[in-house]
């Protein structure tokens, strides 16, 4: 399977060792020590393979908690503007309550137009022109990676006897990040919103890593020269 499918997931961070390793992102060299010294070039692949997995596997379940949200906000404010309709059918009201009426029922199509787009930014499969889902996948990652095939590659790697090792530098990889990203709050760089946004997560945006490290990558990630 790996073959297959984990080759396919390094095969842009592994290439890296050829320009600017996954090293570049850190120019605080305590840090890489850290995370990389030590390594054999074999575990230092398999680190490679091991962190896109992880933050595919991230993004995805971010996209999944956003889709079910959505989704129960969709449902709960379609049912209370329903609510009301039913309850004013037929009823005369002054002037100044319709007034009230009308405020309250562009307020719940606000929310339902925001739920409504928060679901079609994370849906899971693409939508025809009927509207129907196409089982074709919404979101692309890399060299067309699922978030099924980065655990069954994460799955395949936990049967080496260095995966334990891979874990824990991997999660100095994503600590690091977590620090940096700190930094930034505390020195009034980001505000609180984007800096809540990706604390606790195995994934940073391209964009976001590029304004911290400042550095540039192209659109699978990889560290530009």
């Amino acid at each position: 399977y790996m073959a297959e499918r984990g080759l396919v997931l390094a095969e842009s961070t592994m290439n890296e060792r050829a320009g600017a390793s996954a090293r570049a992102q850190y120019k605080v060299e305590a840090v890489a020590k850290k995370i990389f010294d030590g390594l054999s070039v074999k575990q230092e692949d398999t680190l490679n393979m091991y962190l896109p997995a992880e933050r595919i596997i991230q993004i995805e379940k971010n996209r999944e908690e956003k889709r079910n949200y959505a989704s129960e906000k969709l449902r709960e404010f379609e049912a209370k503007k329903q609510m009301l309709l039913d309850a004013i059918e037929g009823k005369e009201y002054s002037k100044a309550d319709k007034k009230v009426i009308e405020d309250s029922l562009n307020k719940m199509d606000g929310f339902i137009k925001r739920a409504q787009e928060m679901l079609d930014k994370n849906r899971l499969y693409k939508l025809d022109e009927n509207g129907i889902e196409t089982g074709e996948l919404a979101f692309k990652h890399p060299n067309g990676m699922t978030r099924q095939d980065a655990e069954a590659a994460i799955s395949q790697m936990a049967q080496s006897p260095d995966f334990a090792l891979i874990q824990r530098r991997g999660d100095l990889y994503f600590e690091a990040m977590s620090e940096n990203l700190k930094d930034l709050y505390e020195a009034g760089l980001i505000d609180k919103q984007t800096y809540d946004r990706f604390k606790n997560d195995k994934y940073i945006s391209r964009a976001f890593l590029g304004h911290i490290f400042n550095f540039e990558t192209d659109a699978e990630g990889k560290v530009l020269d």
